[in-house]
């Protein structure tokens, strides 16, 4: 009982002494407690020594230590203890107490086995040779076979009694104490041993553990948007797809791919904007545009992000690039005080809001300022910024677009929508961006060769190379070998980045099929995901994603996988769209 206690609750509770109530954080201390103010309980009724009667007087007086006899009696009483009886067999380290012993044979050898007591004979011994030779062990050799055989040291009510040895019934009254205590916790009935408790309810999604369930329902809500019933079912969708990994008896890899290709095409058609949309946005920029030019007669205002890269669905969000006019390029140099971009990015906020566009916000700390406006019923959201390098990183991907359109347009949409469903593509919350997800998707499918590498000379710097609204042309007409590429493609996605990219190593990069790329080779090994953008070259755009975070998104990506390999559950793929 007494290695039990030690090795399961001694970490959880305090333990109580039954005489004064004082409670101890192990039964070693309480043990320790019990010979220094409870001499009296330490050996067999009428056979207590000088020396526990003086200790007892000492307990009764421990006040009245300002007398020379009393000081003297209070420091014999406090002295340290002469010999570290208990010592480890395993690594010959000695303890006053066997409770100690008991403790650090648990926590650092995994055991409760004894160990002998030091004695004379012991060469190793660090104390108190002098207490040892008084002690039981030392006057009998026989005895010390016997003895080391029980962590209990056994009582000797003889006149050489090592006061230090604890009655058996003392332990046992202890242990009762404690053991009760332990019950009473358990059964939530202690409340002092709330702030000691376990934290059972993890969340899956970023790892984080709390004690209670509504501490995890509120981190639910307010990190991940998501109830605490959505939660669930996708860790029951988790548990059914790891159950049967294997697509069923009877279906080919082709038919499968033909079909999953069917189903992607058509959500893909489902989530694309409507002619009305199109038509809100065009009507937004040329608002937001006759605005600002009020305080920047020469200002233009271009579209970047998944609208510009013709892969937006009808509940996208807006990403607009004011370039102020001739010479806007001397605000990103490096010489330019970040001041000077944010004057120019609260002027920005102060026309629209002259022109009704409120609620609207100005972040000027951030690596890009903005404006940012939140959208109401009438208006979707909005971010306006001003560094043009989005407009040509969204033409360099709208070029893969248009040079596979059945292909990437469906699987870019598709895959970037997927990950929001999943909660997985939130940069402000420290997870992948749109943009992040998309290099990935375009890497995978160069290096495999299923698209053709597109050289960047073909991109120059100046945005006036290219429309503010590109044409938004959507893909029809898509034939069965059509569908099969695209099922495939969007497996292999899934498949690659679950299973087979090296993220502790590898970075994500845009760069003829065949090269390879690492993390040391860009000095990038403090980040724990590397994504090369392909114009800035020192710039990692899923630089914000932790160990963590891709730990969660890889196991995503490995259901998404198994789901769509499995006829029987490739519809729990699709539910989010």
């Amino acid at each position: 009982l007494h290695g039990i206690f030690l090795s399961d609750a001694a970490h959880m509770m305090p333990v109580v002494c039954p005489i004064c109530n004082v409670s101890f954080r192990t039964p070693a201390t309480l043990q320790q407690h019990c010979t220094n103010v409870h001499p009296e309980m330490a050996a067999s009724p009428g056979t207590a020594t000088f020396k526990q009667q003086s200790q007892v007087r000492h307990g009764k007086s421990h006040k009245k230590v300002g007398s020379q006899r009393g000081q003297e009696d209070c420091a014999s009483s406090h002295a340290p203890k002469s010999g570290k009886r208990w010592k480890c067999a395993e690594c010959n380290k000695a303890f006053v107490t066997e409770g100690g012993l008991g403790e650090h044979m648990v926590a650092k050898h995994g055991t409760q086995e004894p160990s002998r007591p030091c004695t004379a004979q012991d060469p190793d011994a660090k104390h108190g040779l002098e207490a040892a030779s008084r002690s039981t062990t030392a006057q009998d050799p026989d005895a010390q076979s016997d003895h080391s055989n029980s962590l209990e040291p056994e009582a000797d009510t003889g006149a050489g009694a090592d006061p230090t040895v604890t009655d058996p019934g003392i332990m046992q009254r202890m242990l009762s104490s404690a053991a009760g205590l332990l019950k009473r916790t358990l059964s939530g009935d202690e409340e002092s041993t709330a702030a000691r408790k376990p934290r059972m309810f993890n969340c899956w999604l970023c790892g984080r553990s709390y004690v209670e369930e509504r501490g995890l329902i509120s981190h639910l809500k307010n990190r991940h948007e998501v109830t605490l019933e959505q939660y669930r079912d996708r860790l029951m969708d988790l548990q059914r797809c790891q159950e049967a990994p294997q697509a069923a008896q009877g279906t080919s890899p082709t038919e499968l791919h033909v079909a999953n290709g069917h189903r992607t095409a058509a959500a893909s058609s489902a989530l694309q904007p409507s002619f009305h949309h199109l038509r809100q946005r065009e009507q937004i920029q040329a608002q937001m545009l006759r605005v600002i030019r009020k305080p920047f007669p020469k200002a233009s205002l271009y579209f970047f992000g998944s609208i510009a890269q013709t892969v937006s669905t009808a509940h996208s969000d807006l990403d607009l690039c004011v370039i102020i006019g001739p010479g806007h390029d001397s605000l990103w140099e490096p010489d330019v005080d970040r001041e000077e971009r944010a004057a120019v990015i609260l002027k920005v906020r102060n026309a629209l809001r002259k022109g009704g566009l409120v609620p609207v916000f100005a972040i000027t700390k951030s690596r890009i300022p903005l404006c940012k406006f939140e959208g109401n019923a009438h208006l979707p959201p909005c971010d306006i910024g001003l560094k043009h390098d989005g407009v040509r990183n969204s033409s360099f991907v709208r070029r893969y677009v248009e040079a596979d359109r059945k292909l990437l347009q469906p699987l870019l949409r598709i895959v970037n929508r997927w990950t929001k469903s999943a909660g997985i593509n939130n940069s402000s919350t420290g997870w992948f961006s749109s943009y992040a997800l998309t290099l990935m998707v375009l890497h995978q499918l160069v290096q495999a060769g299923t698209i053709g590498y597109i050289p960047l000379d073909q991109f120059p710097r100046d945005v006036s190379a290219y429309p503010e609204l590109p044409e938004h042309v959507e893909a029809t007409e898509f034939c069965t070998e059509d569908y099969g590429r695209l099922g495939k493609a969007l497996e292999e996605f899934f498949i690659f980045y679950g299973h087979h990219w090296d993220v502790r190593s590898m970075v994500v990069h845009l760069r003829p099929p065949g090269e390879q790329l690492t993390k040391v080779d860009k000095d990038w090994t403090k980040y724990a995901v590397a994504i090369e953008d392909p114009f800035e070259l020192d710039f990692n755009p899923a630089h914000q994603v932790g160990v963590g975070r891709w730990k969660a998104a890889s196991s995503e990506f490995r259901m998404a996988a198994l789901r769509l390999r499995d006829p029987t559950k490739v519809a729990t793929f699709f539910q989010f769209f």
